[in-house]
């Protein structure tokens, strides 16, 4: 069995992305036939390239290619700018990188950690899904700004196993181009919104342990984001408590990064380093950054923090009937404006 493995990067997350490919060939190399690393190159330099070859050479079994998709990303021109480089697109194209034979390609972030075997996920029955993915910790808000339907699913496409045959059949990558071309307002995510669109209903959801965010421990699961995820408390704090064992995929998302020095929780902290340290990559100066993590807790998220004092003050369950009375008052002014009547 062969495993295809997409991921995009520019020059200056390309450490990261390494750290990231060499965790995986770590775990991984030994137990598939081959390996091929399909890099999108958003202007990775020569000499990291020759880093990333350098890195691949020592597995005998693992075939590294450079994607050049500037024709291919230059369908993408939305309605509405979102701010986000246009290479975080690059899943879209799945089926125009690998061969026709290919039957399922592993996407994976450049701020993953691979802590597994992936042999078991790679077998997965897909049948009738176009990709498996492991649900958002925004689910609900997003289901509603995207106006899905309540039975569908909303996951994080930081690491996505695609469906190769059913992407190709159903013409997803074209639906993905028509939706970000057309799609009249500002998008929270918009490669990962477009994909939860347009694949509603054709995911297949996977345990927490193939995406598990960098954010969630005891703490956050009793305090801060208490009923907000969309995994049992009782599976995360299993995972937690036996000290992130069973984490196959780790996911640094969001402002704060492992490769600065405090700004996660240090069990996910020591994960990362865990890999780094042993990397190519590793000469690297770590540092803390004060500032961004200033600017991310008291000025980038203040409605957050609000929140969650909110919730601690008047109780989880009296916060989170005036959440849902202010998100269904949200519902109803938007359909009002929109010409809607109930």
């Amino acid at each position: 069995m062969d495993l295809h493995v997409l991921t995009v990067s520019d020059d200056r997350y390309t450490p990261y992305m390494g750290t990231s490919l060499f965790s995986l060939l770590e775990n991984n190399a030994q137990h598939f036939d081959k390996v091929y690393l399909h890099i999108v190159d958003n202007g990775i330099s020569e000499e990291r390239r020759r880093k990333l070859l350098q890195q691949s050479a020592k597995y005998q079994n693992v075939i590294t290619v450079f994607q050049d998709l500037g024709e291919c990303l230059s369908q993408i021109h939305p309605v509405v700018e979102n701010g986000w480089d246009v290479s975080i697109y690059g899943r879209f194209f799945a089926d125009v990188i690998v061969d026709e034979d290919v039957e399922r390609v592993l996407y994976l972030d450049s701020d993953t950690i691979v802590n597994s075997s992936l042999k078991e996920l790679m077998s997965i029955d897909l049948e009738g899904y176009c990709l498996a993915g492991v649900r958002d910790v925004s689910e609900a808000s997003q289901k509603k700004e995207l106006e899905m339907d309540d039975d569908a699913y909303y996951i994080n496409s930081g690491m996505l196993v695609i469906n190769i045959k059913k992407w190709r059949e159903l013409r997803i990558r074209e639906k993905l181009v028509e939706f970000m071309n057309t799609y009249p307002r500002k998008l929270m995510a918009p490669d990962q919104d477009a994909i939860n669109v347009v694949c509603a209903h054709m995911v297949r959801i996977l345990p927490a342990k193939y995406n598990f965010g960098w954010m969630i421990n005891e703490r956050s699961l009793q305090y801060e984001y208490q009923g907000f995820f969309p995994y049992s408390n009782e599976e995360l704090l299993s995972i937690i408590q036996n000290s992130y064992a069973g984490v196959a995929i780790f996911h640094y998302f969001g402002s704060l990064k492992p490769w600065r020095k405090g700004e996660c929780i240090g069990g996910f902290e020591s994960v990362f380093l865990s890999y780094y340290k042993r990397s190519i990559w590793r000469e690297r100066r770590r540092f803390i950054s004060t500032q961004k993590m200033f600017r991310y807790y008291f000025l980038e998220n203040p409605m957050h923090r609000l929140c969650n004092l909110a919730k601690r003050l008047i109780g989880t369950e009296q916060y989170n009937r005036y959440y849902e009375m202010v998100t269904n008052w949200k519902g109803s002014a938007k359909s009002e404006r929109n010409g809607e009547t109930c």
